[in-house]
């Protein structure tokens, strides 16, 4: 129900489509976009929406440092703040200080999105405006703002407005989604209603969505989920579902009244081992993880891909390095593979020797130039539909026996996992990989689970310096500079990008091209495309246009 972006994706993801914008363009050099909101639009509770909302958000939401306190970079485009202005109630025109070509594709995209999703932090684009102006200092006083706050159990205004301004945790917000949350998605049902006044119709004119109530029931064991799943007890279920399990969803398919669909992300991982750029730990271990990409590639030897494709995949991924080939359209080069991304035993401990870590203890394991034992830390989240902690046993076996590495992993919640990586804590982490983005090799930017510290830095590059390795700086330099360019001209750029990244290994991929998600569909659901690409920075299921899902009732 986050399908509230001003635009979106195709199915396909081969174009950008309308959303609560239905035309849109720019000057020839991309640095002036005007956009037209479909007129006579309604928020849920039938408030007019116009271009006010995009400028309260603007002025009062991203614009008041104790609401955000440093903007995406898109708003800072060319080294300064992006002018929005209200041109009348249903035209909109940002003038960016650089060209920026790209714009239309990332209003599309995660790195916009909308305010269902991103509204907790104060992005979006968008807000309702008359619903949050009773909540906003600038609006009511200071005094008054704090002290619903306070009232409401939190600390100053400011939080209380993103609070506010978070559909999932607040049913009172207006929205511009197909459904209303009835009760929040920290219930043990989430129940979303059709949205009366939502915009869109089918071409007879019918409005959408055609489904009137969604229940998302919350469940705390993933194995009770794929036994439920197994059984037929969702309508619709694709995350958290296990690829392992592929086989006995076939066979029980028929008596569930189920299909199976498979949701497919070009060049994902889904089992991927990173090693921390920025970690500040024990530096003689540091001077491998971190300062030696020979190690990263001998440990990348080290490991039996095959093994994991047939465990995890069936046997149907593609094995190789992260950057394997043509997982990708970036990727069209096999030396990555050829190199690092197959099991070479032997090459990969005539490495580790040359290293300086060819002493061993009585368990067989190596030893650091000082005699201590080289023992790798690596934190796993658990309960994804894959268990990277069980994952991580397979990779800790693996090297022990082929490579005498000694690897401990450490199980965590997904919730524990962001705040060690927001402290820069780990060494490493066993994860997926970053989202595919259709127009550009969007995993140059660093991330926290490889690089906490190049991560802040890159997503304001103006605002800060960043002093870890060069390699890293000169990526995300390729990264923005080819922003600034069309599709063709910025090929040369995501190119060199993709070569540091690939030379440089921060992370080791494993297999690639299997299914990323498994969906439980009941057969009386309708209009659900196959296949569908799935991209978390194109917005799946949203590229789906969920809210034309029916259901062929006399089936049920």
């Amino acid at each position: 129900n986050w399908q509230d972006r001003s635009l979106a994706w195709a199915t396909d993801y081969s174009s950008v489509v309308p959303k609560i914008f239905d035309e849109w363009g720019s000057n020839a050099d991309h640095t002036v976009w005007e956009f037209h909101i479909r007129e006579g639009i309604r928020w849920s509770d039938g408030d007019p929406m116009t271009t006010a909302d995009y400028m309260f958000w603007y002025e009062h939401i991203a614009g008041n440092k104790e609401v955000v306190k440093s903007l995406p970079f898109w708003m800072n485009w060319g080294g300064e703040v992006a002018k929005f202005e209200a041109v009348d109630d249903y035209n909109l025109r940002i003038t960016f200080a650089d060209s920026f070509p790209i714009f239309a594709e990332f209003i599309a995209s995660s790195t916009v999105a909308g305010p269902t999703s991103s509204g907790r932090k104060g992005m979006g684009m968008y807000a309702p405006s008359h619903y949050l102006e009773q909540f906003h200092a600038e609006f009511v006083g200071v005094d008054a703002a704090n002290k619903l706050a306070e009232d409401a159990g939190f600390e100053g205004w400011a939080k209380y407005i993103l609070n506010r301004n978070d559909a999932p945790l607040n049913p009172d917000v207006p929205v511009m989604t197909p459904w209303l949350n009835i009760t929040t998605i920290a219930d043990p049902q989430w129940i979303l209603e059709r949205n009366p006044y939502y915009y869109a119709t089918d071409n007879e004119g019918n409005q959408l969505p055609y489904i009137d109530r969604v229940v998302l029931t919350m469940t705390e064991d993933n194995n009770v989920l794929n036994l439920n799943a197994i059984a037929g007890q969702y309508d619709l279920q694709y995350r958290h579902t296990k690829f392992a399990n592929y086989p006995v969803f076939q066979e029980n398919a028929s008596k569930g009244n189920y299909r199976i669909q498979l949701f497919r992300a070009p060049g994902r991982h889904q089992t991927t081992i990173y090693f921390n750029m920025d970690w500040a730990g024990d530096p003689e271990i540091a001077a491998y993880t971190v300062d030696s990409v020979d190690f990263r590639k001998a440990l990348s030897m080290a490991i039996d891909r095959e093994q994991i494709n047939e465990v995890y995949y069936l046997g149907v991924g593609q094995e190789g390095s992260y950057c394997a080939q043509g997982s990708t359209v970036w990727y069209d080069d096999s030396k990555w593979d050829d190199e690092f991304g197959v099991l070479r035993v032997d090459e990969a401990n005539k490495i580790l020797d040359g290293l300086g870590l060819s002493e061993k203890d009585s368990s067989g394991y190596r030893l650091l130039p000082s005699g201590e034992r080289l023992t790798l830390e690596l934190v796993a989240p658990t309960n994804y539909h894959i268990d990277h902690s069980e994952f991580g046993e397979m990779i800790s076996q693996m090297w022990k026996e082929n490579v005498g590495i000694d690897l401990q992993v450490q199980p965590v919640s997904k919730a524990l996992l962001g705040e060690i990586e927001a402290g820069n804590e780990h060494m490493g982490e066993i994860n997926v990989t970053g989202p595919f983005f259709p127009v550009l090799e969007s995993r140059l930017l660093p991330s926290t689970r490889w690089g906490p510290l190049a991560k802040q830095w890159a997503d304001d590059p103006t605002a800060s310096e960043y002093g870890g390795p060069e390699w890293i700086v000169g990526m995300v330099e390729d990264y923005y500079a080819a922003l600034a360019k069309g599709p063709a001209e910025r090929v040369d750029d995501v190119q060199s990008g993709v070569n540091a990244l690939c030379d440089n290994v921060p992370y080791i991929g494993t297999v690639t091209g299997a299914a990323e998600r498994v969906g439980i569909v009941k057969n009386y659901v309708r209009n659900l495309p196959y296949p569908l690409p799935f991209s978390v920075f194109g917005g799946t299921p949203g590229n789906a246009f969920i809210e034309t899902l029916s259901l062929a009732t006399q089936e049920r």
